[in-house]
This record gives C-alpha cells, structure tokens and sequence, in this order.
C-alpha cells in the first residue's frame, strides 16, 4: 500500500516543476515568501490527497466493514451485526449467485473478530498476518516482526538520503530522519502495546488500525520529497554571500581611491589659482562640489547593479574616511604651493 515508484515518478516530472515554479526564488535570490509557500503546500496536499484517495479505493472492505460495525466494536455488537447480516445473506434467502460463499466468509469474519486474540492481530497487522497460520507470534514476539518493519523504514531511509543529497538539501535530511523516527515510534506502540494509540477514531471508525499505518506510510514518503524541496528552495548559500560582499566592498574602495585622487588633483588646481583672486577659487570650489556629487551618484548606481551595498554595523567608525581624510588634510598642509 506504500507509494509506489509511478507515484514517485510523478512527482518528480511533474510535481515537482509545479512546486518549484511556485517557490521561483524573488529578487536579488531571495527566498520564497510566505504565500508562495502556501501555494506550493496547496498544490502537494492536493495531490498527495487524490494519490492517496485513489490507493485507498482499490483496498477490498476490512472485516469491520463487511459487518458494518466500528473498530471497537464490543462482542455483542459483532453478533447482532452477523446475526441480521444472515437474514439477507443466507442462501436460502439471497438469490446472488455466490450466496453460499458469501454466507461462509461471513461465518469466518465472525468467527475471526469474535476472538480477541485473532481480532487484535488482524487489526494490527492485517489480513495477510492474521490468517497465518502461528499468526499468534507475531503479538507474543514483535521481534518476529523485525523484517517487515525493516522493509519500510530501510527503503525509506535509503529514499532520505537520495532526496537529500547534496548541499542545498542537506537541512533537510535531519527533518526527514525526526519524522521518520516520530512514525517508527507511533507505529510501534500502536501494533504492540496493550493500550490503544488509533488517534483516527473519530475520523476513520471503520478502518483498522493496520490501514491507517499503511497510509501514514504513504504520506511520510511524500512529505519527505516536500521537505528535500523547500530545503532547495529556501538555500542561502553563505560562501557566495560572503564573496559578494568582499567584491562590494573591494568596489566602494576603488571608486573611493579614484574619488580621492581626483579631489587632490581639484584641490592642486585651487592652490594654484588660488593667487588669481578669491572668485576664481569659489568657483573652482563650486565646480569640485557639482563634481563630487556627480561621482556620488555614480557610485550609488554601481552598488545598485551589484546588488546593493553589504549591511555595515551601525555606530562604527569608518577608517576608511579617516585615512582619506588625513590624506587630504596632509597634501593641503604641506603639498606643493
């Protein structure tokens, strides 16, 4: 009853493209915001519904639906069940052609849940375990059991670390291996302690609790490629971050060596005037101020195409500024006049 490889194929030529267009990266690499996800979870659920809705429809009807009664039915619930079942379904009342085979399974599911011990491992364990014929064992020596349990949770750990190769999914490899381990332990209470875990009661009453477990199988299978994708979707690769802001940085220090080397050289003019008169120096001034503000501007578009200047932690002290400042105050000072 577990997803089989078509529902994996799907998934991964066609859901997946789906979800990943959904979750498409915003600007500047940013990741998928809280409605894109919303939407990708949508669309899963959708699908791991109608997947799983289509499974579920092609089970033949447990031994609790033949009769009509609850999983917890008491004894004497089964019996009336059966006995007014035997009104339609005697051969000697029903003219179906298979009557009398029909009649005789219903004798053998009234026999079967009428024994506590038999109707326990059927409901816990299936059809194909409870008409074993020690099928006893399997309550008495869970660890009996071992292979079948190691049938799911080996393949889907060897499923966990496929989904989960590589960097970009690697977070969520340990989210896979939590739920894998909540499942592996509901399932094990639910098939060998003497309380009862079905916490789909009210929900599903006519299911046994083997089924309910079958599907938990299903859809854990599926959560997992939801996992490996949003891990995908919503990496932050940090070594790449960490090199655009060196390159930002190296950026700002290049275009303000350039900046500063063409301030001394407006300065050098000034001096140089300076002897001409004061209005030839304002202007001079005027023309170097227009200029800065030009360069200014400059720069705040580079830093834009690259993204944007890097986060810089607020109250510090810029050396940078210092240096070019006591740069320019020394050539003023003590530069050629």
């Amino acid at each position: 009853m577990t997803a089989g490889f078509g529902n994996i194929m799907f998934f991964n030529m066609i859901l997946y493209p789906i979800c990943e267009k959904i979750l498409a990266n915003g600007p500047h690499g940013q990741p998928p915001s809280t409605q894109q996800l919303m939407k990708a979870a949508g669309v899963f659920a959708l699908f791991v519904s109608v997947s799983v809705g289509i499974e579920v429809q092609g089970w033949e009807p447990n031994h609790f639906q033949v009769l009509g009664v609850h999983r917890d039915a008491t004894s004497r619930e089964i019996k009336n069940a059966y006995r007014e079942m035997s009104k339609t379904m005697h051969p000697d009342v029903s003219s179906a052609p298979d009557a009398e085979e029909q009649f005789m399974n219903l004798g053998k599911v009234k026999e079967l849940l009428s024994s506590e011990s038999d109707r326990r491992v059927y409901d816990r364990f299936g059809e194909q375990f409870a008409s074993s014929p020690h099928h006893d064992r399997w309550l008495e020596d869970p660890a009996s059991m071992a292979f079948y349990h190691i049938s799911y949770y080996g393949s889907a750990l060897f499923l966990t670390f496929v989904l989960t190769f590589g960097t970009t999914r690697a977070r969520a490899k340990w989210w896979c291996f939590l739920l894998l381990a909540a499942v592996g332990f509901y399932e094990l209470m639910a098939k060998y302690d003497e309380e009862d875990w079905d916490f789909f009661m009210l929900v599903l009453p006519s299911w046994t609790l083997y089924q309910k477990i079958e599907v938990l199988h299903s859809v854990t299978i599926y959560v997992f490629h939801l996992l490996a994708q949003y891990a995908q979707s919503t990496y932050i690769d940090m070594q790449a971050m960490h090199f655009s802001k060196i390159h930002n940085e190296m950026a700002m220090i290049m275009m303000s060596i350039a900046s500063l080397e063409e301030e001394m050289e407006q300065v050098a003019r000034k001096k140089s005037k300076a002897a001409e008169g004061s209005e030839g120096a304002v202007k001079d001034g005027a023309a170097m101020a227009r200029k800065q503000k030009v360069q200014k501007f400059k720069m705040g578009n580079a830093l834009k195409q690259q993204g944007g200047p890097p986060p810089q932690q607020q109250g510090g002290t810029n050396w940078l500024s210092l240096l070019i400042t006591g740069i320019f105050l020394y050539q003023w000072a003590f530069g050629e006049k």
